[in-house]
């Protein structure tokens, strides 16, 4: 197993809702690596179907996730990163904003193949059964009130509190 106590490692995702599945791998990341940088991906889109929630709020969301287990003292930073045109620049865009990183952990294989093509380490992460963003934007549109089981209970408290539930149904 490689060691990550020394390295910077990225997390990249839309986070769209942050979900109990990205928490586990965000708290395995804490535990191992020396420094997490949570790429917020399509940082420019908001209020749309795919991309409900604007960058700002995507933040707030890891923060309180990270706060609620006590884990907002760990060594993690938040970037968000804009959609650029072609996947092949996504990296180098990716580098301007956050600077050096060792590895990349990541269950798309599009960022697997670039980034491991690019001599950086790749930690492959395996889709927690039951936590997909797409599908619990779906629960939120079909006003299924169980959306808010998916999510950590701080994240549902904040969707709630910006009233995010009825936004997603009214994009829908």
């Amino acid at each position: 197993m490689t060691d990550f106590s020394n390295k910077t490692c990225l997390f990249p995702g839309r986070f769209q809702p942050f979900h109990t599945g990205q928490m586990m791998v965000l708290e395995g990341m804490v535990k191992l690596c020396g420094k997490v940088v949570v790429v917020i991906g399509s940082s420019d889109q908001r209020d749309t179907k795919e991309h409900p929630f604007s960058w700002d709020e995507r933040r707030e969301m890891v923060q309180r996730a990270l706060q609620e287990k006590n884990l907002i003292e760990a060594n993690v930073v938040i970037v968000g990163v804009p959609d650029v045109a072609e996947d092949a620049k996504w990296l180098d865009h990716v580098r301007e904003k956050v600077g050096a990183f060792d590895a990349v952990w990541t269950g798309n294989p599009a960022v697997e193949k670039l980034c491991g093509s690019h001599g950086i380490e790749v930690k492959e992460i395996k889709k927690v059964p039951g936590f997909d963003g797409g599908k619990i934007l779906q629960m939120m549109c079909d006003d299924d009130a169980f959306w808010d089981e998916k999510v950590p209970n701080a994240v549902a408290k904040y969707i709630k509190f910006i009233d995010g539930a009825n936004r997603v149904r009214n994009l829908g």
